[in-house]
Formats: C-alpha cells, structure tokens, sequence
C-alpha cells in the first residue's frame, strides 16, 4: 500500500471517528434537553432540526472559541417553522433562554467528549 493510500485510509478512518464523536455530543445533548423541555423537544426543537436548520451554527460552536449564539439557534428554529411576522419577536423572546438551555448541554457534552481521547471532525475536517 502506498504512502498516499495509507494517509488517505488514516484521513478517513479519522473523519468517520470524529463524526461519530459529534453525533454523541449531539444525542447526549439533546437527552439531556428533551428531559428538561419535552414540550419543545415535541415542538420540531428535535434532532432533526439540529442535525439539519442549527447544525451550521453548532459546527461554528464546536469549531471556534466564540460562545454559541442562543438567538441565532432560536432564530433558525422560527425560520424551520415559519412563524409569523408578527409573532416573531414574542417567539425568539420565549425560545431564546430555552435554546441557551440547550447550547449549555451542548457544550457540556462537548467539553466531556473533547475530554475523551480521539479526534473531532472539525479538527480532521482542517476547520
């Protein structure tokens, strides 16, 4: 096996452990969350949205010392659920402590993960 193959075989070997990793910091997370908050982890806060509408935001989060943003994780939620104009601000006024909420368990489980040895995604994505 060539040199390049081996790093290549490592590279990915690498990227699928560190997506394993964030996907546990995810469900760890959100178990913790859906305890607290069953009535919005029952109102489309779920796993889906997460791994889908917040998940540029929670890469950001693991990705970069900036403290994660509780009115940009709300904001994406009231744009997966369109939300009237008009009822908006009231919204993101009553989601915004709840996705803090959130955010606090995600970095919890990040820190506990990131504890643990093997890589992360965003390190062996070069993030």
């Amino acid at each position: 096996m060539s040199v390049n193959v081996l790093h290549k075989v490592r590279g990915r070997t690498a990227a699928s452990k560190a997506r394993s990793n964030d996907k546990d910091i995810l469900r760890q997370a959100f178990r913790i969350f859906a305890r607290k908050h069953p009535e919005w982890a029952a109102s489309l806060f779920d796993e889906h949205f997460l791994t889908h509408r917040a998940a540029p935001i929670l890469a950001r989060h693991l990705a970069s010392p900036i403290p994660p943003d509780a009115v940009a994780l709300a904001h994406a939620w009231t744009e997966q659920i369109w939300v009237a104009p008009d009822q908006r601000r009231a919204k993101l006024d009553e989601l915004t402590p709840i996705a803090a909420d959130f955010l606090r368990a995600f970095s919890a489980a990040a820190e506990r993960l990131e504890a643990a040895p093997g890589p992360r995604l965003w390190a062996a994505s070069g993030s």
